[in-house]
């Protein structure tokens, strides 16, 4: 290969390189875009994923302080439930002992207290006065049957004593269930505020997963646009590479035929120059230089 097919050889292999540097630069650039899209999708996705694991603990939270409140309801319900079978049982056992009681009364006719006096001034005539037979039988009649009458009086009013305690007792366990109602009140208004809380946050959480989910995609669909691009760069440094093997012995052979060129001038011009020197014809310093290059002249020290 001559000279000439070697200068455009190598003309065309620097034009295809440069060409392709281009190409380079240009697919760089638009690698770029896709980076600086692909990063901004990624803080976005990143950015997502840090609140919905934020917002999660945040719902999960709520979630315990509800159970822990619903615990405590259920046990309410409980006492409120023994509480309320006490009360039942209370109630009835007053309505049965008031209707004994009230069949007393209606049997004794009269107070304790009315009945004892009675009893006792009838006692004390038939103890201490003098009276007749008829009389006085009539008078321990009337203090066998005022005796019966005492005593279902008597029978009463114990029955009441007994009532009065148990209206206490129910008292007392009506208050706890209005105590417990008010409690189970406000705690199912707390555990209803946590639940709705945890919901909203659920909701939010779900929300922010979608838009990270959505970042995501959108940020694999950047990556499927530079992997090609990539691909594209790292073909053509392959191609640029191999051109460039190739060129580097084209231009050695090249040099070694502007060396011989150049040393067959040297010589030339050493030649030239020496005629001149032999037939005394004027010498510039550009014809010494060429004669103390080609060894023709030497300087005396």
């Amino acid at each position: 290969m001559n000279e000439d097919e070697l200068k455009r050889k190598v003309n065309r292999l620097r034009h295809e390189i440069d060409r392709k540097d281009k190409n380079i630069r240009g697919l760089y650039k638009e690698i770029n875009f896709h980076k600086s899209e692909a990063d901004e999708w990624r803080l976005k996705r990143d950015k997502a994923t840090e609140i919905v694991k934020t917002s999660g603990k945040g719902a999960k939270s709520c979630i315990e302080k509800r159970d822990i409140v619903n615990k405590e309801i259920a046990s309410l319900k409980k006492r409120r439930e023994s509480l309320t079978k006490s009360s039942r049982e209370i109630r009835n056992s007053l309505k049965k002992e008031k209707n004994i009681r009230d069949e007393l009364n209606t049997g004794s006719k009269g107070t304790h207290e009315m009945l004892r006096k009675i009893y006792y001034k009838d006692m004390d005539k038939l103890l201490n006065n003098d009276i007749e037979l008829q009389k006085e039988i009539l008078i321990f009649d009337n203090i066998f049957e005022t005796g019966k009458r005492l005593n279902l009086a008597k029978k009463a009013d114990n029955i009441h004593h007994c009532m009065l305690t148990e209206y206490k007792d129910l008292k007392n366990s009506n208050k706890d269930l209005d105590d417990i109602h008010e409690k189970i009140h406000a705690l199912a208004g707390e555990s209803q505020v946590n639940h709705e809380s945890a919901m909203k946050i659920y909701k939010g959480v779900d929300s922010m997963r979608k838009e990270s989910d959505k970042c995501h995609k959108k940020l694999l669909e950047k990556y499927d646009d530079l992997n090609p691009l990539r691909d594209s760069v790292t073909a053509i440094k392959g191609e640029i590479q191999e051109m460039r093997d190739e060129l580097t012995p084209l231009m050695e052979q090249l040099e070694k035929i502007r060396a011989a060129r150049e040393d067959q001038k040297k010589k030339k011009d050493v030649v030239e120059a020496k005629k001149k020197l032999e037939g005394n014809k004027r010498l510039n310093m550009s014809d010494f230089k060429i004669l103390l290059d080609g060894g023709e002249l030497k300087l005396k020290e």
